[in-house]
Order: C-alpha cells, then structure tokens, then sequence
C-alpha cells in the first residue's frame, strides 16, 4: 500500500530530483527523537506545549491525504502522555507480548 502514495514515490526521486536515503531518512528521525528525549533543554523548552499533539494530527492529515488504510506506532509502556495523545485522537492502544512497549492504531 506504502508504495501508491504520492509521498513515496516522491521519495524515491520524480521530475529529475535524486531519491532519498529512505535507511538513512529513518536515522535522522531516530537520532532526532533521539535527542529531543535526552537533552533536558529542548524538553524542558518544548514539551507540553502541544506540539507533538499538531505533528500527529498533520501525520494524520498526510495519512488521510494519501488514502492510507491506518496508522500505527509502538509506544514505550512507560510513555503515558504519548498514548495519550494518541488516544485524544482516536487511536486504539493494546497491549503487545513485549510489556514494555504498546501499540497504538487508528483506522483512517
């Protein structure tokens, strides 16, 4: 399904542009969360704030745009305010075998 969006096949290079890294687009987004969890600077500027409240309804947003069929994260089980963002907006929150980490889901 990924491989029918537009978002995708942007990614893999359209109109002359080079494709994107998609291993290493994946570890700056690690490295980023990364250290937005452990610099206590950037927390302590930006959390409860909403703004991971806004980036997941625009990844909502994106997801609808694209005509995916759902959505879904593995949260730590520790990360209460996470889940709970995620179910503000509608997501489904389970339990996995691995009981420190949950899996949220939303149906688009």
């Amino acid at each position: 399904m990924m491989e029918q969006t537009r978002i995708y096949k942007a990614l893999k290079g359209v109109r002359g542009c080079q494709p994107v890294n998609l291993e290493a687009l994946e570890q700056l987004m690690v490295c980023f969360s990364q250290l937005v969890v452990e610099q206590r600077w950037i927390r302590a500027r930006f959390q409860y704030r909403g703004l991971g409240t806004q980036l997941l309804r625009r990844l909502l947003e994106v997801g609808r745009d694209e005509q995916l069929q759902s959505i879904s994260a593995e949260i730590l089980s520790e990360n209460g305010a996470m889940q709970r963002v995620c179910e503000k907006l509608g997501f489904q929150i389970q339990r996995t075998a691995d009981v420190s980490v949950v899996r949220a889901e939303i149906i688009l």
